[in-house]
This record gives structure tokens, C-alpha cells and sequence, in this order.
């Protein structure tokens, strides 16, 4: 029997206050595993790491990477930039951590999919650049937050030719949803723009010749079908497949 692709999904940690005691809470939108487990994977959710032997011991034990979106932002000084007045929130642990993650998958060519901020993360990663607040430094750009119910589309993204999301869903253009403030400025070394919105924002990265290496600026774990697009989620169906294929080569002798 063939085995179950384990998914390492990122989660989010947040901080609340109970009888005068700061308590961390690990946290994880339902939609993002139920996307893995809809797919075919197993979905994993582990704690933030700092010690590197054990992020190489958790990484040897998973077969793909999912790094999620949150509502936050990447830390400005890590691509040379002074914050901007409208910078967010700031969660240096999670970003440590996913940014260890993500080195450690790319140099082993595990499967990863960057969700929105987990695509912003893959482009520091990669040396690129960050908008801070896309409608400040950006006017004239499409709405990319959204006001109205985020499992419905709100602009078009248009697909390079033959790149790796026009093979997922065999079109040349896609409809999503959208809910961030940051996004890709200057594009990082060795990464792809394969997809643009209508004003041409970077929607879609990729890392040619990787095995699977895509981020995408929206959420199609909570994107409904439709007509136009009956399978939002087979993005996740590529990463699991591509992590199986990572598994059972790793496994063999």
C-alpha cells in the first residue's frame, strides 16, 4: 500500500491573556488542512523550532511544505527596507521559523506551496523585495483585500504560457480571491513570476527546475468551484502528488 504524503502545514501563534497570564496558542485554519487531507496528504502541523538538528529531523520525517498565509507582515529589514508607516504586525518567531523551513525543503527539492504571505516569504527568501502597503506605494492598483465573501473570486490572474499552474489547471487565466496589503516588489534570485494580475502585481512565483516550488498570492483552499474554475484547490492536488513522488524516491534503496 502506497503512503500517505505528510504535509508539513505552518501555523500561526498567537498570544491571549487568561487571569493575567500571557498564554501562546498555536493556530491553524481548518481550510488549509482540509485542503492537504482533500487532496490525499497528511497533514502535519508542528511547533516553531530553533534548534537546527531538529528542524533537519523534522523535515526527514515530512514530504511536502505548505507555508500559510497569516494576518502579519514580513519584517522589512530583512530586504534592506526601512518600515513604512502602515507595516503590520510582526511575528519574528514564525518567520524565523518559516524561513528555516523553507531553506531546508528547497536544497532537499521537497514539494512547497506558498500561500499568500508564504509566497512574500519565499521571495526575502530568495533575496527579492517587498511592497509594505500595496495601495500607498502602489496607486491605481485593483483592490487586493477584498470586502466582500473571500470563497468567491475577486480579480483575474493571467498565467505565463506552459509555466507550472497553466499545466495544474489548463488555462491560460484564473480567478481568485484576494486579502493582503503586502506583495512582491523585485522579484528574488533564481524565482519565476508566472502569474500577474490585472495591474500586473506579481501573483504567482515559481522556481524553475525545482521539483514543485510555487507560491501564489491567494487563498484557493477557500475558493468555491465554479464555472469558470470547478477545481480552485488543484494546486494542492499538484503539491501532494509531487510529494508522493519525493516520498517513494526517498524511500528507495
Amino acid at each position: 500500500m502506497k503512503k500517505t504524503p505528510v504535509i508539513l502545514v505552518t501555523p500561526d501563534v498567537t498570544v491571549r491573556m487568561s487571569i493575567g497570564v500571557d498564554y501562546r496558542f498555536y493556530e491553524l485554519k481548518s481550510a488549509y488542512a482540509d485542503a492537504v487531507l482533500e487532496a490525499g496528504g497528511l497533514p502535519w502541523i508542528p511547533p516553531y523550532l530553533s534548534s537546527p538538528a531538529l528542524v533537519t529531523e523534522l523535515l526527514a520525517r515530512v514530504d511536502g511544505v505548505v507555508l500559510t498565509g497569516g494576518d502579519f507582515d514580513v519584517d522589512p529589514r530583512l530586504f534592506g527596507a526601512a518600515p513604512h508607516q502602515k507595516l503590520g504586525t510582526l511575528k519574528p518567531d514564525r518567520t524565523t521559523f518559516e524561513m528555516t523551513i523553507l531553506r531546508g525543503a528547497l536544497a532537499l527539492d521537497m514539494p512547497v506551496l506558498g500561500i499568500c504571505g508564504g509566497m512574500q516569504l519565499m521571495n526575502v527568501e530568495k533575496g527579492g523585495t517587498l511592497f509594505q502597503d500595496v495601495p500607498d506605494e502602489r496607486p491605481g492598483s485593483v483592490l487586493h483585500s477584498q470586502k466582500h465573501d473571500r470563497r468567491h473570486p475577486a480579480h483575474e490572474v493571467r498565467l505565463t504560457a506552459g509555466c507550472t499552474l497553466a499545466r495544474i489547471y489548463g488555462q491560460p487565466t484564473l480567478r481568485v480571491n484576494t486579502s493582503h496589503h503586502q506583495a512582491v516588489r523585485d522579484v528574488g534570485t533564481g524565482l519565476q513570476a508566472t502569474g500577474v494580475s490585472e495591474d500586473g502585481l506579481v501573483e504567482v512565483l515559481e522556481v524553475p527546475g525545482a521539483r514543485f516550488a510555487v507560491g501564489v498570492q491567494w487563498h484557493p483552499e477557500t475558493l468555491l468551484p465554479s464555472e469558470s474554475d470547478p477545481r480552485p484547490r488543484a494546486v494542492y492536488s499538484a503539491l501532494v502528488e509531487a510529494a508522493r513522488a519525493y516520498g517513494e524516491n526517498r524511500r528507495d534503496p
